[in-house]
């Protein structure tokens, strides 16, 4: 692989953790001569007065950017540098961390190896969505995790018809729906009995929130596809649509929320012995034995 020079650092959780880690890791690529921006995100929490800060835009030239944080701030920072086709390092600060793949302990060594050359590089694909009412295209979002429908400020099931490449597929009464990524797999769609889909995969999985008839189950269908969710017309409420759990708006009945897959894809940097099983056994605990407290 490539060696690195050329390095941005972007942050979202600012707290004692962060701020350590980030002043460690400016130290630490200094040494070893590396060409740093930061994103403004940095200002306040960098022991540097004389650096300047930079938007996501001025990262275009970036060999790679280092994100520090929690899966949430990989996920912000996918949806801002996919066009720019900056591929992304992730130090985890947060909790579960399937994203942000780098602990804090394993920092110094990893990011030494990586800036080195030694590293593994994989593509993860987004979705964009657009939200149309009454003919008119309202908004068009990009989400790297899933994108959500659910009712707005009603502890009330919506109806939905869900359609595929202009097929009809179902109509459903539900707390909502989620339209997940592969790499959206482990969040809320786990959550809510959808499948574990490997981020190699070609796929979307649309996935029910709470259905009022158990047969309604999650579904994969290709990502290739144009999925196509319409908030039933009769419908008492309006709903909500979120992309990443970090933006959203609302729709009213009728609305429709079209999804396909975006035509850029983000990169992610992992270290040369990334496994992604690894991950999926230490998060969620697989292999464990439980034993009882005394």
């Amino acid at each position: 692989m490539t060696a690195l020079s050329k390095i941005g650092i972007i942050v979202r959780i600012e707290n004692s953790k962060v701020k350590d880690s980030l002043n460690f890791l400016h130290a630490q690529l200094q040494k070893l001569g590396a060409d740093i921006l930061f994103h403004t995100s940095c200002q306040g929490i960098l022991n540097d007065n004389k650096t300047r800060y930079v938007d996501f835009a001025d990262f275009a030239d970036r060999d790679a950017c280092i994100v520090i944080g929690g899966d949430g701030t990989l996920l912000h920072a996918s949806r801002a540098l996919v066009d720019l086709n900056v591929p992304i390092i992730g130090i985890n600060m947060g909790r579960l961390g399937f994203l942000v793949d780098i602990s804090p302990h394993e920092a110094s060594k990893k990011i030494s190896e990586i800036f080195n050359g030694h590293y593994s590089t994989e593509e993860r694909f987004l979705f964009r969505a657009e939200v149309e009412e009454d003919k008119e295209i309202k908004s068009c979002e990009l989400a790297a995790n899933d994108i959500v429908i659910s009712n707005y400020q009603h502890q009330r099931m919506i109806e939905l018809q869900t359609f595929v490449d202009g097929r009809y597929i179902n109509h459903e009464r539900a707390d909502g729906l989620i339209a997940s990524t592969p790499t959206g797999s482990t969040a809320y769609a786990l959550s809510s009995g959808g499948p574990i889909v490997h981020p190699a995969l070609n796929v979307l999985t649309l996935v029910p929130i709470c259905p009022h008839s158990l047969s309604h189950r999650p579904l994969v269908i290709s990502a290739d596809s144009t999925i196509e969710i319409v908030l039933d017309s009769n419908s008492e409420f309006r709903a909500q649509v979120s992309f990443d759990g970090q933006s959203g708006q609302v729709i009213n009945p009728g609305g429709c929320v079209r999804i396909t897959r975006y035509e850029k894809t983000v990169k992610l940097i992992h270290p040369q012995d990334y496994d992604y099983f690894g991950i999926l056994r230490a998060k969620l605990n697989w292999g464990k034995t439980l034993t009882p407290s005394t």
